[in-house]
């Protein structure tokens, strides 16, 4: 057998159509990896599919399923009704997928067509590498479509889940959180088909394509850099530290008031594996390494970051600090900003926008200069927490006629909007105008009074 030509690298120029492209980047050291040990470049063809796939700029499906079996002479009536209504089922919905196949980017297979009645168990490995997802029939009970579509699912691709309610009234295992049409009768699956199919198809369409052009050159690879799965997982870490932090678990011992958070979190941090030298950072980028309030700070390291912290000679704990971990992210904690001045304090305590926003606005470009410095490039997500600030009311000394509009922040933690720096050429005022102007609307404002109404900043 003639060995299949390896794909190293596609020019990517020839790929694209309409800026568009399919982001799907496959490891090739996963490729040559056969679970069953045999020689990948003699008997699997999987990559030169792949490529057409890529090249013809298709989705390709796979509808799986128990094939359906004539009549013979030893049924009884009851068993040809059901084979015979089962072939009409399978007919209705290999009907409606023509209708889907008539959208040029999408192309469903039928198991029957690619498969034969052969169930290697290579064939089943190709096609859950090959194909972008898979339409199964859970009824009748099919131990080869249920194999499949667990291939396909082991791999993160998607699966639509078909049950025949009059059959099993329970599906034979719990699908979520991939989409499920449940039918009991040909005219429920075609209405049930076109209310949830269609708009999930679009959807993958979308998970699947992107006008964002790529680099030159890249290497292809089986599965989809999923932008959502890593906002997820952003989102998942800022959730976990922010209830470290919450209960005083802090890389140094920190004042055990009210806190003000901020995350710095490239995207580059949660989509492949980074471990920079932050090393270099308390030599090359002393300066930038400066906590948000702080006269003079101190280093430490830890296992996975580099921190420096400010506190007074006479108290045992931090009142701020910031992190640099080892995949780039920066972390800042502040409770200096949020302290009890006073007396009066206790009894009202008072949060200090404008000094707040001044700081940070201040300081940004320092973080800017640490992520330059570890050669980090956008885009890079700014997330604005707040803990323990139920009660607090917005302070504004600079307008005191603004003050009878303010009432106390409900919540003892607010979580603002997502920043997305994707330029470190832009000003800080204009970029963290929107996240300022949601903090004064916790606060009871219409919009952050720093800015004029021309957007422009008035620093204080």
């Amino acid at each position: 057998m003639a060995a299949t030509p390896k794909i190293d690298e596609i020019d990517v120029s020839k790929l694209i159509s309409n800026k568009k492209y399919i982001h799907r980047l496959i490891y090739e050291e996963e490729l040559e990896r056969c679970p069953m040990h045999q020689d990948i470049e003699t008997v699997c063809n999987e990559k030169r599919f792949i490529k057409e796939t890529i090249e013809n700029h298709k989705i390709f499906g796979f509808f799986m399923y128990q094939f359906p079996r004539d009549s013979n002479e030893s049924d009884n009536e009851k068993e040809k009704i059901k084979k015979e209504n089962y072939k009409s089922e399978i007919s209705k919905i290999k009907e409606l997928i023509n209708e889907v196949n008539k959208d040029p980017i999408i192309d469903i297979k039928d198991a029957l067509d690619v498969t034969g009645q052969d169930v290697a168990i290579c064939k089943f490995c190709k096609i859950a590498r090959s194909y972008d997802f898979g339409i199964l029939l859970m009824t009748p009970k099919n131990v080869n479509a249920f194999l499949e579509a667990g291939m396909f699912m082991s791999l993160g691709k998607k699966v639509i889940f078909l049950n025949n309610a009059s059959i099993s009234s329970e599906a034979p295992f719990d699908v979520r959180p991939y989409i499920r049409v449940d039918y009991k009768n040909l005219e429920e699956l075609e209405r049930e088909w076109d209310l949830h199919v269609p708009k999930y198809l679009e959807n993958l369409k979308k998970y699947y394509f992107t006008i964002k052009p790529p680099p030159k050159r890249f290497r292809v690879y089986s599965t989809i850099n999923d932008s959502e799965n890593i906002i997820k997982k952003i989102e998942n870490f800022r959730e976990e530290r922010i209830k470290k932090i919450h209960a005083n678990e802090t890389p140094v011992h920190i004042h055990d008031n009210a806190k003000l958070i901020l995350h710095f979190i490239p995207i580059s941090s949660f989509s492949s594996v980074q471990n920079y030298d932050i090393g270099q950072l308390e030599k090359n980028c002393y300066s930038a390494l400066k906590p948000l309030s702080s006269a003079g700070y101190t280093f430490k390291y830890n296992l996975n970051s580099i921190v420096t912290y400010s506190k007074f000679d006479n108290e045992p704990g931090a009142y701020s600090y910031l992190q640099v971990f080892k995949n780039g992210l920066i972390e800042v904690v502040d409770p200096y900003l949020l302290r009890i001045r006073n007396e009066k304090d206790k009894k009202q305590p008072l949060f200090y926008i404008q000094e707040i926003e001044r700081r940070i606005i201040g300081l940004f470009p320092n973080f800017i200069k640490i992520f330059k410095k570890l050669k980090i490039e956008p885009p890079i997500f700014l997330y604005f927490s707040l803990v323990g600030v139920k009660d607090y009311i917005l302070w504004i000394p600079t307008n005191i006629f603004l003050m009878d509009r303010v009432h106390p922040f409900i919540k003892d933690l607010i979580l603002l909007p997502k920043t997305k720096i994707e330029d470190f050429s832009i000003k800080p005022a204009i970029l963290l105008k929107p996240c300022f102007d949601s903090l004064w609307n916790a606060g009871g404002f219409q919009r952050s009074f720093s800015y004029d109404e021309n957007g422009k900043y008035r620093q204080p």
